[in-house]
């Protein structure tokens, strides 16, 4: 077997590279993107446009809305509160295994007051 032979590649990045710099030598380029010059030569304007936005929010939810006011801090949503207040209310009385009711309560039964009836 014989060595592979080196292969060699015109088309790499590395070669386009330095193609580049041979041709261009010491020369600078500038900017040629029309987008990269307005990027740099503008500034953002946030703050323009989030004032605008709160005063369309002024507009919308009107002065007394609690959102309109942008000083205030920051509240949550407020929950009612527990009732406390009710009546707890009140258990069922189970029955006894066979489904009778209690006659001491008046409730149905079948007359017979248990096993020690007189």
């Amino acid at each position: 077997m014989t060595d592979k032979p080196h292969i060699t590649r015109e088309n790499t990045m590395a070669v386009t590279a330095k193609i580049g710099k041979e041709l261009l030598g010491k020369e600078k380029l500038g900017d040629t993107r029309q987008s990269t010059a307005l990027k740099r030569s503008k500034k953002l304007k946030k703050m323009s446009t989030m004032a605008k936005t709160i005063e369309e929010a002024k507009a919308v939810l009107g002065s007394d809305a609690k959102f309109a006011d942008v000083d205030s801090e920051r509240t949550l949503r407020k929950r009612p509160a527990a009732r406390s207040n009710q009546p707890d209310r009140k258990r069922r009385k189970a029955s006894t295994p066979t489904g009778e009711k209690n006659s001491k309560n008046g409730d149905e039964s079948d007359g017979d007051n248990g096993p020690n009836s007189v």
